[in-house]
């Protein structure tokens, strides 16, 4: 979904706003627990 289809539910600029911050924190936390994790198994071999 891009913005102009939240603006067309209605949504204001400030709550799609949120709503991307929120997907991509969401993604960056996920990377991070997977790289973690895999440098961990990594580094026991």
């Amino acid at each position: 979904m891009n913005l102009g289809t939240y603006k067309a539910f209605g949504l204001s600029d400030k709550e799609s706003v949120s709503i991307y911050m929120g997907i991509m924190l969401k993604f960056i936390v996920f990377g991070l627990f997977i790289s973690l994790a895999l440098a961990s198994v990594l580094d026991g071999q």
